[in-house]
């Protein structure tokens, strides 16, 4: 893991050791919400972030963003390594990583063409998720909760169609969802029966 030399919360001094880490000697910076940063040198773009979740969970979902990439998903950013070939800066006690930088807007359901690019970007993620072999993270998987997980799940898919179909006026993802929920719930029940006595 790299460790610079500094220790105060200061972020002169954590852009200064991110510049170091990941070799961006000529990275300018701006500070976005909640203490996230984007960097750019010579016209490439990266955002810096502190890890918040434990490293093992860390370790888990970089794993799984790894394994996306490489089977071609174009709409995920894998933690760059450092210059140390770890892939997390330790820095006042606190680690942060560094990824590409996706630029994307917060999608507009009421368009059909959005709704069109966001049921294309999930496709291909489940596409490209084929074959991943996760790294064992117990926290993360849930192991003895499946079942309890998937009721939860019916039960807020239930809750949002009610909220949908309340909806004044409805956008085109409320009617869509609206229109195939009722499948998803069956499909769900006949699956929840056949997992029942494996993890029940």
């Amino acid at each position: 893991m790299y460790r610079p030399s500094v220790h105060e919360e200061d972020d002169g001094a954590l852009l200064a050791a991110a510049q170091v880490a990941w070799n961006l000697p000529q990275a300018t910076s701006k500070k976005l919400a909640n203490g996230v940063y984007q960097l750019c040198q010579q016209g490439r773009f990266y955002v810096l972030k502190r890890i918040t979740f434990p490293l093992p969970e860390f370790a888990y979902i970089s794993g799984a963003l790894r394994h996306l990439a490489v089977q071609g998903a174009n709409n995920v950013a894998p933690p760059l390594v450092t210059v140390d070939g770890t892939e997390a800066l330790l820095y006042a006690e606190r680690y942060y990583a560094l990824t590409q930088w996706l630029p994307g807007e917060a999608a507009d359901f009421g368009k059909a063409e959005q709704v069109e690019r966001v049921g294309a970007s999930l496709a291909q993620l489940h596409q490209t998720s084929c074959g991943y072999r996760p790294y064992f993270y117990q926290g993360r998987i849930k192991w003895g909760q499946t079942l309890l997980i998937f009721r939860r799940k019916q039960k807020e898919m239930v809750a949002f169609a009610k909220r949908a179909k309340a909806a004044t006026p409805p956008d085109l993802c409320d009617l869509l969802y609206c229109r195939g929920v009722s499948v998803a719930l069956t499909n769900g029940e006949q699956a929840f029966r056949l997992l029942q006595p494996i993890y029940g």
